[in-house]
């Protein structure tokens, strides 16, 4: 799992009201891992440990034999040394009715925002109004960094309805990320 789970502030409630009707809430802050993908990735193409070849019009079975090696510059990963552990603030709250014995609706808003939240960032990209790397002798020089943000939010409609010898359920979900 990516989510690490620790001593953080989370707080939920749920209050019936009668009549079938509750309504539930809470909020919480959810710390992500450093995923080992990003760990290999890192690594792995520092520019040391694997490099990049390309071979335009390769022969088989040799494809050095007859194929032209590109002269593009290496790309390198490297990783900011401000790199902090991305976190998510979620909230909920929700609305459920209960119909006869058999029928019940219900209706929940969820908002998340992610704070330090990965993501890349070329150190070598061209500058405005260059077509050219600031450093010729490098291609792509991605640091990754932890100064993204994210919003989401979402609302959820969902019923169902039971019968003697099955169930039927429905749900619609709109959200929108950023």
């Amino acid at each position: 799992s990516d989510v690490c789970s620790s001593d953080l502030p989370r707080a939920a409630f749920a209050w019936a009201f009668g009549g079938g009707l509750v309504v539930r809430g809470g909020s919480g802050i959810f710390y992500d891992r450093y995923q080992d993908n990003l760990v290999l990735s890192q690594t792995r193409l520092d520019g040391i440990h694997q490099r990049e070849i390309t071979i335009a019009y390769p022969t088989y079975p040799d494809p050095y034999q007859g194929g032209t090696l590109s002269s593009r510059p290496p790309g390198v990963r490297v990783t900011d040394p401000n790199l902090q552990a991305p976190y998510n603030v979620s909230s909920q709250i929700s609305v459920e009715k209960a119909f006869r014995n058999s029928l019940q609706l219900s209706a929940s808003v969820t908002r998340t925002r992610g704070v330090h939240q990965f993501r890349m960032h070329d150190l070598n990209a061209p500058l405005p109004g260059f077509s050219t790397r600031p450093d010729t002798t490098r291609g792509q020089v991605l640091q990754l960094e932890s100064n993204g943000t994210t919003i989401g939010k979402s609302l959820s409609l969902n019923m169902q309805e039971r019968f003697r010898r099955f169930n039927v359920s429905a749900g619609y979900t709109i959200s929108s990320n950023y």
